[in-house]
């Protein structure tokens, strides 16, 4: 049986790669946090395909490694245009990763976006998670500006 997954949202994902987001340390030390949660094998980390396709330096060898990709297909694309049509939701982003959630059983999610408190999801970092040291500015040993 597998752990539960909790997947890695655009927003989380940016946060952690660019220094110079509003969210970066908060990201950085959530992402830690959630890194030896998987390394204690407690949990799994995935992102939508798309996603992750902005971070393909991070992938394989960087701090992205243990992310798992759940593969965008044709299926989901339509799910996801078909409950944009249905909701006052008018992001495709934001639909998909919906579709992706229900599709794959995945009830916690690492966002900054708001949108998706409206939802039956765990989010995380919660409030709470902000960071005080400057000294957990990197992930895997890597500087998380990706040098």
């Amino acid at each position: 049986m597998d752990p539960p997954k909790i997947l890695l949202e655009s927003t989380f994902l940016r946060a952690i790669a660019d220094p110079a987001d509003d969210h970066h340390q908060r990201a950085v030390g959530s992402y830690l946090q959630l890194l030896q949660q998987y390394e204690d094998r407690q949990i799994l980390l995935v992102a939508v395909s798309d996603h992750l396709r902005l971070f393909r330096t991070w992938r394989h060898v960087g701090p992205l490694a243990p992310v798992d990709e759940l593969y965008v297909g044709f299926q989901h694309r339509r799910a996801a245009h078909r409950a944009l049509q249905l909701a006052a939701n008018d992001d495709p982003d934001r639909a998909l990763t919906l579709v992706m959630c229900e599709r794959h059983s995945v009830t916690r999610v690492a966002t900054f976006d708001p949108f998706f408190a409206a939802y039956e999801l765990e989010l995380t970092p919660s409030a709470t998670a902000a960071l005080d040291s400057g000294d957990e500015t990197s992930v895997d040993g890597r500087a998380v500006d990706g040098s």
